[in-house]
């Protein structure tokens, strides 16, 4: 049973799990996050999105920002009473309304959210509002996965105190979840920066999380796996130090502009008043706070916002960081505190991590920056997503996951929050387990008694950093019973034993007699704090039973609705179908449907809250009367035809007399296709499309009228004159019409490809059998399907012959046309009910969805397979793949460009040949080639679609086909400007792509301009066929040769020492230098016979010396602003590996020098950092002594030119 991670948080919460050593975002409403909404209406609630948008229409009753009424000093949130509920009330100006229990005594008094639910008025406290979110989160994880979820870690703030912890744990219960952690938002990140950047040494790693209301900062060093956090410190935003009161300073600069231009002198009050109002405005200045964080100017423009005034405001960067200084320069105090707290100063820490969405404000990164010495701010994290990734990762280690490997390597040391001490005379606050301790911890410290414990021992428990205990919170008291005082006296130790959950065990043990007492402070015990009973956690969860259940009985209440509305255009889509279609009259249930359509469709307008009995009612009479109306209207059709195909024949028999009396030959015949019924219907409508023709002498053959009607026949028209006998299949009309079909052929010297036959009957065993819906068509009956189809002038049909086959058997052969304007093929299979086009009527979905299973042959499921298992072609089977070009060959194999018989896409296979004598290298490259590509899945890497051997070759089906190679790209723009500009965007692409495939394990070896592919605007790596994957081994250095590229080849590679990751560094270098030299209007020619001239070898790893020279050369002409590239080149051709950036590195620098310049030296979809292939993993990788696991060989004498 999988356990997933929950980033709990004030404004939106995110849900993840880890597997298969990989993060998953679970999505909500198809996007990674859930906003902590929830929202009541009158048929139930909403929660997430829904609840959301349901807050623009109804904000009174949407309920938003829960989690910062637990910021408190007492469980289940703050007072009532307390200022800072009262500022929240009051400044911020809540559309909801908030209340308190009257019926507890004023000291207890906590606030409630009062809203209309099922126009009732009710009270919900904050840990239930909670529990609906998390309920929620575990519904969406459910929905996911496939699988019921009972366990998650859930991050909290740092800010919150041991009471708030059991707060947040009560409401999981309630949502039905086992807490197996809680962790701080910021020290979960841990567990993704180790993941996805393999810090291979030890580093002081600090992480400040900047969300919404709460601002947490974690200080940790990181080693080999474990993650030992030295010190955290956490604001909440009553300090005005997290997000949301940055949207409030925005908000309130927005509304005082409003009131300037617009002064209240209109009857319908002030804009505050108005909380629609507010709340669009505060969604748009959300919008405008992230628009600053990449632009100089966003604009607010909101129409009809308040009295019917439109509004339009202009913001500036300038003037947002000048409303927002002070709290920005608050975010220090915490930074500080940990750095005391851990001994350390600024300078000891290695990376700085910002996280949290209002981490991305310019202004923040630049003023933590300049506090650490214009240290960057390390942007590898995506910063909403990884404390819900960090989560995922300790949710698998709690819960013994064995699909990571990850897990087993990973060894949190966390700390306590705050202190925990006890009360001593005089009101002072005595800690035992100060702030920051490492957990779990055993503390003991020996107290005498006073004057007024005689007889018990009474010992109050705190917790918090204040010196009085009346300012910290009080979690609860333990007592013993000692005897009177006597001389020997030795006094009570008090021990604190806190486990990783941070839960306190207090024990205290009287030294003279050794008796001994336990309390622990979980808040069921008779003397600590006070918290919901067991018997109160059970009652709220009933309630939410019951709630949930409403909410499924609201959710199918809705679905029915969908289904009669799509029933009801369903239906009339087929009417229409009908009317056009046919020429027959309607019949009366025909127009009695019709009218009960119409009347339905009115009912439901005047009746939206109609109950579910009701829909399911009015939804299966409809089905009945549809079905009815369906029988008829074949019937009336049938009749008709059947007069047609009676007119017809008859003329047709005495044409065919006259013409064997004049001595025309006979014709051959062609195989019958059709059974009993349907052949009927299909050769009455195909006589009486042709017969007006065939009066008139039409010449038939090719004309529109004579294609139209063999693509209606029932039967096929046979290619070649090889058919013969059988003729009592036909009637003379049909023996006339080949025999035209034939003549025309010959005058016009057309030859046909002949129509594979399964039997003596040829194309008509296919579909004149009784078993249809029983029996599978292999892949050779759909080629001849194919063909046939191709051979009577249907080239549309023809690559679709398993949607003509369902449609065949179905007698639904008009509704083909229907599919193939919709675009849908083949490779749509297996269909759905929702995937079916909405003008099908509910019948003929129901027989399409019966015997689609008979259409799912072996080349379908081949390529339609997720899992992309290895697949055999035997002899007679036919290849799924038809070439249409070539792209090139390689060492093993050759490229060609295929086309797919059943999705018609384009693919490049390559094909490895398998021939007696076969080269060991060629078979090992290919499984190389087919290992890596199945562990690659990268936006710029190319994709394996499938893999299969047959009698002849090994393949490899992959995608995309590219427009052409980046060393052909280079010449197209060299003069072209928009090509420039692109081809100046693959800096940060292959940059990234090289980072994924490190981080992995895997080192490419053979990056060069010929194996990246340009496409649109996407460039890709490609080629893996002398890849090194090693996951399995302790290091990727090696001192085998692989093969190479002696052009691109690094020094260590072309003098056989060891090399690494680093040698891709090299040859990535070595392209970066020449797409800068075509930057700056150069050939690459032109670069080679500089160094040629020179040294009398161009290849990069010969001539590094002159490097700068030829930069030299580049810098007197193009933009300036490509300069930078050179300087990234010359590190990445350092002679010495140890030298080299690394790729992760590398990628940083391209970004920030984009945001700096304002340059796209990356593509937008690498610009991101925290991308799924933002990491890099070299652990181990810069130890260069030889491992076990290395392979040497003994190298021939490298030739002098490649």
């Amino acid at each position: 049973m999988a356990a997933i991670g929950i980033d709990l948080g004030n404004a939106n919460t995110r849900v993840a799990v880890f597997r298969n050593d990989w993060f998953y975002m679970i999505p909500h409403e198809g996007q990674s996050m859930m906003p902590s909404i929830v929202a009541f209406i009158d048929r139930g609630r909403l929660v997430g999105q829904t609840a959301k948008t349901q807050a623009n229409i109804d904000p009174r009753n949407a309920i938003s920002g829960a989690l910062k009424f637990l910021g408190a000093v007492q469980y289940l949130g703050l007072k009532y009473n307390d200022n800072s509920v009262q500022n929240m009330i009051n400044t911020e100006e809540l559309p909801f309304e908030v209340t308190k229990n009257l019926s507890a005594p004023e000291e207890e008094q906590l606030p409630l959210f009062k809203v209309r639910h099922k126009n009732v008025w009710v009270k919900f406290s904050p840990v239930e509002i909670l529990a609906m979110i998390l309920k929620r989160a575990k519904k969406d994880a459910e929905t996911y996965l496939g699988q019921p979820v009972k366990h998650a870690v859930i991050t909290i703030p740092t800010s919150f105190d041991y009471t708030q912890r059991f707060a947040v744990k009560d409401a999981a219960t309630i949502a039905g979840i086992d807490t197996l952690l809680l962790i701080h938002a910021s020290t979960a990140a841990l567990s993704d920066l180790a993941y996805t950047q393999k810090i291979p040494e030890e580093r002081n790693v600090l992480v400040c999380d900047i969300g919404a209301r709460y601002y947490d900062v974690t200080l940790a060093t990181l080693e080999e796996g474990i993650h030992e956090v030295k010190a955290v410190s956490g604001a909440f935003s009553s300090l005005n130090e997290a997000g949301e009161s940055y949207d409030m300073r925005l908000l309130n600069y927005a509304i005082n502009a409003f009131e300037r231009e617009h002064p209240k002198d209109f009857g319908s009050g002030g804009i505050r008043q108005n909380l629609r109002a507010v709340r669009r405005l505060k969604a748009a200045c959300e919008d405008v706070k992230r628009q600053l964080s990449s632009t100089q100017e966003a604009v607010i423009e909101i129409e009809e916002l308040h009295a019917g005034k439109d509004f339009r405001l202009s913001v500036s960067r300038t003037k947002f960081e000048e409303l927002i200084q002070d709290l920005v320069r608050s975010l220090l105090d915490p930074i500080e505190r940990v750095l005391r707290d851990a001994k350390m100063d600024k300078k000891s820490i290695d990376d700085v991590v910002l996280i949290g969405g209002s981490s991305r404000i310019p202004k923040i990164r630049n003023f933590i920056s300049a506090f650490f010495d214009n240290k960057e701010p390390n942007l590898c994290l995506n910063p909403e997503e990884t404390s819900a990734r960090g989560a995922a990762v300790f949710a698998a280690i709690y819960s013994r996951d064995t699909t990571s490997r990850f897990t087993d390597d990973i060894l949190l040391l966390d700390v306590t929050p705050k202190s925990l001490g006890i009360e001593t005379e005089g009101g002072v606050m005595t800690a035992l387990v100060k702030r920051n301790t490492t957990i779990p911890t055993k503390k003991s410290e020996v107290f005498n008694t006073s004057e007024g414990q005689r007889h018990n021992f009474l010992v109050t428990v705190f917790e918090g950093e204040r010196a009085r205990t009346k300012d910290n919170v009080q979690l609860g008291e333990a007592k013993i019973t000692i005897p009177p005082v006597s001389q020997d006296r030795q006094g009570v130790e008090v021990t604190f034993d806190v486990d990783r959950h941070c839960l306190v065990n207090v024990t205290l043990k009287d030294m003279s007699t050794g008796k001994k007492q336990n309390v622990k402070m979980d808040g069921w015990s008779d003397r600590s704090f006070k918290r919901l009973t067991k018997s109160e956690i059970e009652s709220s969860v009933a309630a939410e039973e019951k709630m949930e259940a409403e909410d499924d009985l609201e959710q199918r209440r809705i679905e029915a609705r969908n289904t009669l509305e799509e029933l009801l255009y369903s239906i009339q889509a087929w009417i229409r179908s009908v009317h056009q279609a046919r020429r027959v009259e309607d019949g009366p249930t025909v127009n009695r449907l019709s009218s009960i359509v119409d009347g339905t469709l009115s009912w439901m307008d005047s009746d939206p809250l109609a109950t579910l009995s009701e829909f399911e009612s009015r939804t299966e009479q409809l089905r009945k009367l549809e079905k009815e109306a369906t029988e008829e209207q074949t019937d009336s059709t049938e009749r008709k035809d059947e007069d047609v195909f009676r007119r017809t024949h008859s003329r047709a028999e005495n044409r065919s007399a006259e013409r064997e009396e004049q001595g025309v030959p006979s014709s051959h015949t062609r195989d019958h296709v059709s059974s009993s019924t349907s052949t009927q219907k299909q050769r009455a409508s195909f006589h009486a499309t042709v017969a007006d023709d065939l009066d008139r002498g039409a010449n038939f053959g090719v004309q529109e009228a004579g294609i139209k009607t063999i693509k209606e026949s029932s039967g096929p028209v046979p290619s070649t004159e090889e058919h013969s006998g059988n003729d009592e299949h036909f009637s003379p009309m049909e023996r006339m019409l080949h025999r035209k079909v034939l003549a025309y052929d010959r005058t016009q010297g057309i030859e046909r490809s002949s129509t594979p036959r399964t039997s003596e009957r040829g194309l008509a065993a296919l579909f004149n059998t009784s078993d249809e819906n029983s029996r599978t068509y292999t892949d050779s009956e759909f080629n001849q399907i194919s063909t046939y189809l191709k051979n009577t002038g249907q080239p549309d049909w023809s690559q679709v012959p398993r949607l003509y086959t369902v449609l065949r058997l179905i007698d639904g052969l008009d509704l083909l046309e229907v599919f193939i304007q919709q675009g849908i093929t083949d490779i749509w299979f297996p269909f759905g009910q929702t995937t079916l086009p909405r003008v099908l009527s509910p019948s003929i979905k129901a027989n399409f969805l019966k015997y689609q299973d008979v259409v799912l042959s072996k080349s379908l499921l081949f390529e339609k397979n997720p899992e992309r298992r290895h697949t055999a072609f035997l002899k007679d089977e036919p290849l799924p793949y038809e070439v249409v070009g070539k792209l090139g060959a390689g060492a093993h194999g050759q490229v060609d460009k295929v086309m797919s018989t059943v999705s018609h896409r384009e693919y490049a296979r390559k094909l490895f040949q398998r021939v007696r004598g076969m080269r060991k290298d060629a078979i090992k490259s290919f499984l190389t080639e087919l290992q890596v590509l199945k562990r690659i899945q990268h936006y710029h890497c190319v994709e394996l679609v499938q893999s299969y051997t047959d009698p002849k070759y090994f393949a490899l089906i992959m995608s995309p086909v590219g427009d052409c190679n980046l060393l052909e790209y280079y010449s197209i723009a060299l003069n072209d400007p928009d090509k420039s500009s692109l081809l100046r965007s693959f800096f940060g692409c292959l940059a990234n792509a090289l980072q994924y495939l490190h981080s992995i394990k895997i080192r490419h070896r053979d990056i060069k301009p010929h194996n990246i592919l340009v496409k649109g605007d996407r460039v890709f790596l490609t080629d893996f066929g002398i890849a090194l994957d090693w996951e399995e081994l302790s290091k990727s250095t090696t001192t085998a040769d692989s093969g190479k590229t002696w052009l691109y080849a690094a020094p260590e590679v072309a003098r056989y020492e060891k090399r690494n990751t680093s040698a891709d560094i090299w040859s990535l270098g070595c392209v970066f230098m020449e797409i800068a030299t075509t930057l700056k209007g150069h050939s690459l020619s032109a670069m080679r016979n500089f160094f040629e001239q020179e040294t009398g070898n161009y290849r990069f790893y010969a001539n590094i010396s002159l490097l700068t020279s030829w930069i030299d050369v580049c810098r007197q002409s193009g933009l300036e602003k490509d300069d930078v590239v050179f300087d990234w080149a010359l590190l990445m051709l350092e002679e010495d590996p140890t030298k080299r950036p690394t790729a992760a590195s590398l990628h940083h620098d391209i970004n920030t020098e984009s945001v700096r310049q304002g340059v796209p030296f990356s593509g937008t979809c690498c610009m991101e950092a925290g991308e799924s292939s933002s990491f890099e993993d070299e652990s181990g990788d810069e130890a260069w002594d030889m491992g076990a696991d290395e392979m040497t060989v003994t190298p021939e004498k490298a030739p002098e030119y490649a």
